[in-house]
């Protein structure tokens, strides 16, 4: 079963048609459509912004797939103000409890290592963390 709500499957988060990503694996208008259907979820919870103010697809463009998990995946991604290259994990909230994803946030923010992943922002939509 998914989310009561939109039928958003658990354990997946939504994709861009492969089609509309370019030769690098970034592009804009499938994840401009693939995000927003699942940010009108009208699952319980609003969707945050990080503490900037700011979403996720302003902030960043989204690329291709690097990996997957049971109840998230990894896309490359390139921040917009400046083109650094980083990754965003995408948590689907409807199988995992959110209070787990901002501590791990928490965690690995609170730490600076070159072998541990640096934590730049958390966006909150309707169906995924």
């Amino acid at each position: 079963a998914g989310c009561p709500s939109c039928a958003h499957p658990r354990g997946t988060v939504p994709r861009p048609p492969p089609s509309t990503l370019g030769m690098d694996g970034f592009g804009e208008s499938g994840w401009d459509g693939a995000l927003a259907a699942a940010s009108s979820c009208s699952a319980p919870g609003p969707a945050r912004e990080d503490a900037t103010g700011s979403k996720l697809l302003q902030l960043y463009s989204i690329g291709r797939l690097l990996g997957e998990g049971s109840s998230c995946q990894v896309h490359a991604c390139r921040r917009r103000s400046d083109g650094q290259e980083m990754a965003v994990k995408m948590v689907d909230k409807i199988g995992t409890p959110v209070k787990l994803v901002e501590r791990e946030a928490e965690i690995l923010g609170s730490l600076q290592h070159p072998n541990i992943v640096a934590v730049h922002g958390l966006f909150q939509e309707r169906c995924f963390v």
